[in-house]
């Protein structure tokens, strides 16, 4: 019994603080805390600015000296992001996207990790050392292959090229899951190999819990990458509704995350009340198109005071819309919320310096459901070539049609962008009914009347000026000049 005390006594002893002045333990703990505090600050910095700047107002987010906390907090750019795109659709297909990813990588490499692991065969080695040089390979190497392949499959477009090759394996889960297999005890197998299972069975009712640990950790590694990945999306996936949010969110932070400072109030583009005469008055407006900025509008003062030149759909080509032939690395698609901040950058250099959104509403009106049509480059993710389909009615077109406000970026000139989205809208308005197609233009956007031209537009002679002028633009343009065939028209309002 005494020594039972003795080894309790000893036992609750060993377990006692050391002796010491207390004053130790609390300078050491400071210390602690004045090393990690700043590190910890300094980690949270980028991120306490993310939140304070996603609740600013656009003038204080570039004011010099930074203002870290908003006087106050705008919620509503949260609503506003989030209605500027098509979120629903983009979370739904990542999240439909990343859990296939995820369940494709857990089936495939769990299954080849047991085989490299607990399964002798020849050559397992140097097929495993195969299977991790293929880590090696950036994706960009293979990129080209693998699009031929999917392009001859047809499934460019659709979600197979992001989901399918994982059902194939990955070379770095299959290296984890491996691994982690190589831990557990071969006496495991032996056993239930004695009491009579299958090798599909110990994979599948004994070791597959085992690894439960590692599977957690692909299948996390997967789903963030999977819902992070930008790269593959963006050059397999055409079509807005089938984007993943990362393609999705881009326009939108292209449009209005790049912005360098302006001053106080002013949001870089001219007072829009100095142009409201131009929407009051219809013969001052370049309803038409631009010549891809080849020349400024606002050298264009003289030829504003004429009036514009008018051209028709002929009456025998109603029947005969025009074919749409779109480059490779070029998207054509409509209009999509939070596309008019890359609309107005593309106005702006064919020469229309002028737009925002208060100019731009009036006009939302005579725009056709999925009439306004824009050409987005691949590799950018940027507009550079727009069109509107519009009902127009004038008195001589009562019933009118009009193709409107093309633009094109000068830097992708020579493409055939500005005749893809002619056609585009040509094709809207002719399944829309319209009889009565027309559009305005000028005399010296020679580029856009040459493509008007080629398309089988014909010129409207509908002022005493208009053959005269028309013979300079023919004359320029190396086009016959035939204004017998053309038709004539007079109206005051026109």
């Amino acid at each position: 019994m005494r020594t039972e005390n003795v080894l309790v006594e000893q036992k609750r002893f060993s377990y006692a603080r050391p002796a010491g002045p207390l004053w130790r333990s609390v300078v050491h703990q400071i210390w602690l805390w004045i090393l990690v505090l700043p590190g910890a600050a300094l980690f949270l910095t980028p991120w306490v600015w993310m939140l304070m700047t996603a609740g600013k107002e656009k003038s204080l987010i570039w004011k010099i000296p930074p203002v870290w906390i908003p006087p106050t907090y705008r919620w509503a750019n949260y609503v506003e992001a989030w209605l500027k795109g098509d979120f629903i659709t983009f979370f739904s297909n990542t999240a439909f996207v990343a859990s296939l990813n995820v369940v494709a990588v857990l089936v495939s490499c769990s299954i080849a990790a047991f085989a490299f692991a607990r399964i002798q065969f020849p050559g397992r080695t140097t097929l495993f050392v195969i299977v991790l040089s293929t880590m090696m390979l950036p994706m960009q190497v293979t990129l080209i292959p693998l699009f031929m392949i999917f392009s001859w499959l047809e499934w460019v477009n659709t979600f197979k090229p992001l989901v399918v090759p994982l059902f194939f394996g990955d070379a770095f889960s299959i290296f984890l899951l491996r691994q982690f297999f190589l831990t557990i005890p071969r006496e495991l197998d032996d056993a239930a190999l004695i009491d009579g299972c299958s090798r599909f069975a110990v994979f599948w009712r004994i070791l597959l819990f085992q690894v439960r640990p590692a599977l957690i950790v692909v299948a996390i590694y997967q789903f963030t990458y999977s819902w992070n990945d930008f790269f593959a999306p963006l050059i397999y996936i055409n079509s807005p509704q089938l984007f993943t949010i990362t393609p999705g969110a881009e326009p939108l932070q292209r449009a209005h995350g790049g912005r360098y400072p302006v001053p106080d109030g002013d949001d870089g583009r001219l007072d829009p009340r100095a142009n409201r005469h131009l929407l009051r008055d219809p013969a001052h407006i370049p309803a038409g198109d631009c010549d891809h900025g080849n020349q400024r509008i606002d050298s264009m003062s003289e030829e504003r005071k004429k009036e514009q030149l008018k051209m028709i759909w002929p009456e025998q080509l109603l029947g005969s819309p025009p074919a749409v032939h779109v480059p490779i690395g070029y998207t054509l698609r409509t209009y999509r919320p939070g596309d008019e901040e890359g609309w107005y950058e593309v106005m702006d250099l064919a020469g229309f310096t002028r737009w925002n959104y208060e100019m731009l509403e009036p006009w939302l009106s005579h725009i056709l459901p999925e009439g306004w049509f824009l050409i987005e480059h691949r590799a950018s993710n940027k507009i550079v070539a727009s069109a509107m389909a519009n009902h127009r009615p004038q008195d001589i077109h009562p019933f009118g049609g009009e193709l409107g406000w093309v633009a094109g970026d000068p830097e992708h000139k020579g493409k055939g962008l500005g005749m893809a989205v002619c056609a585009a809208v040509m094709r809207r308005l002719l399944a829309g009914g319209y009889k009565n197609i027309f559009l305005n233009t000028d005399d010296w956007r020679l580029p856009a009347l040459s493509i008007y031209l080629r398309l089988g537009w014909i010129p409207l002679l509908y002022l005493p000026d208009m053959e005269e002028r028309w013979r300079d633009v023919c004359a320029n343009l190396d086009w016959p000049f035939t204004p017998k065939e053309w038709p004539e028209g007079h109206t005051e309002s026109s």
